[in-house]
């Protein structure tokens, strides 16, 4: 499924269809830099504008952030540039285009992949339909991949990299010297409900500087989002490594395959919150995702520490993202009243909250 806005899709090498990113498009308008820096007063001065109907309390974007999205789009849509005097354009390498314009050497021209009125539309319903910019886009920046996105998947949140630092911590520590002999650096990973195929990858990445055969097995419900993550991995250059099952949790593996370690961003949010969420997200991002039951939203949280004990190979890391530390609490009670597990710690977030869940299966 295409994000909403979204006006081109391409057929993936994996046969279905995946919405094209915006910043992988080919350019094809020129314009003069004052056009763009135009547009972009115009599209700060709407944004100062819509703001006042936003609700400050559901957590909405404040109005520095909608101008960061701003920059964010311009720099997306620029393909080329054209320095003053120069007959060619050169493909944009990174640059901060219209900081660059400014500051650098001048620059006369942009080679735009979609035209400004174009622009105009997708910054409109931003505004108007609170759509996140990543589904208009259909693209996310995250750690150091670039990931297709569309509504068929959860937006990776830039807290969950902090899984992947924890995965990375244990990965050290199993390749060290004490743990060279050990058959866990060698075993597979997992993670559970993998949607764009964010920490499969990351972690796929990671275990390549560990393990002589790497592996790691994603699973996800959603026939949509299997097929958006096997297009990320291929993209991302790990499709020898991460195998991706249809189904829910580890309902569609072998019983007896057993893993290394558990990664697992699943639907966490209690079913009477959501409505209270921004429009953003309630609007626009796939319930499926979102929604983590009746009482505090724990029940599948539990489901995967359950059925983690079982999978688990003895000393093996289980890693978990949670609602807030309420239920972060619950889970790690939970870990440690099944006498299964060592090391259960509630880690914090970036704001400072108690998020994560960690734990070490008994040896």
């Amino acid at each position: 499924m295409g994000g909403v806005g979204s006006l081109r899709s391409q057929t993936s090498r994996t046969g279905g269809s995946i919405p094209s990113k915006l910043v992988e498009r080919e350019g094809k308008y020129p314009v003069k830099v004052v056009e763009v820096e135009n547009w972009r007063l115009w599209a700060r001065t709407l944004a100062s504008a819509q703001i006042k109907n936003f609700n400050s309390l559901d957590g909405s974007p404040s109005v520095e952030n909608l101008f960061r999205e701003i920059d964010w789009l311009i720099e997306d849509n620029v393909a080329a540039i054209r320095h003053m005097g120069s007959n060619t354009f050169e493909s944009k390498k990174g640059i901060l285009v219209l900081r660059e314009a400014k500051f650098g050497p001048p620059i006369d021209e942009l080679m735009l992949r979609e035209n400004l009125n174009f622009m105009g539309m997708l910054w409109k319903k931003r505004l108007v339909d609170r759509i996140p910019l990543q589904y208009l886009t259909n693209t996310v920046h995250w750690r150091d991949l670039r990931l297709t996105v569309s509504t068929s998947v959860l937006i990776p949140r830039p807290e969950t990299e902090l899984l992947i630092d924890y995965a990375r911590e244990v990965l050290q520590e199993l390749k060290s010297a004490v743990h060279r002999d050990s058959y866990l650096p060698e075993g597979a990973w997992i993670d559970l409900g993998t949607g764009s195929g964010a920490l499969a990858i990351s972690i796929a990445k990671e275990l390549r500087n560990v393990a002589t055969c790497p592996r790691v097995y994603a699973t996800d419900i959603s026939v949509e989002a299997a097929e958006i993550a096997k297009y990320n991995i291929l993209e991302n250059g790990v499709a020898n490594i991460v195998t991706i099952t249809t189904g829910s949790w580890f309902e569609p593996l072998d019983t007896n395959l057993v893993f290394s370690g558990i990664l697992s961003n699943p639907p966490y949010i209690p079913t009477h919150k959501l409505a209270s969420l921004q429009p953003e997200v309630v609007l626009h991002e796939p319930h499926i995702a979102l929604d983590g039951g009746t009482n505090q939203g724990e029940t599948l949280l539990i489901n995967i520490c359950k059925d983690s004990i079982s999978r688990l190979l003895p000393g093996g890391f289980l890693a978990l993202e949670t609602h807030d530390l309420e239920q972060a609490k619950i889970v790690a009670e939970y870990l440690r009243n099944t006498a299964c597990f060592w090391n259960i710690r509630v880690r914090r977030d970036y704001c400072g909250i108690g998020r994560f869940v960690t734990a070490r299966k008994n040896m």
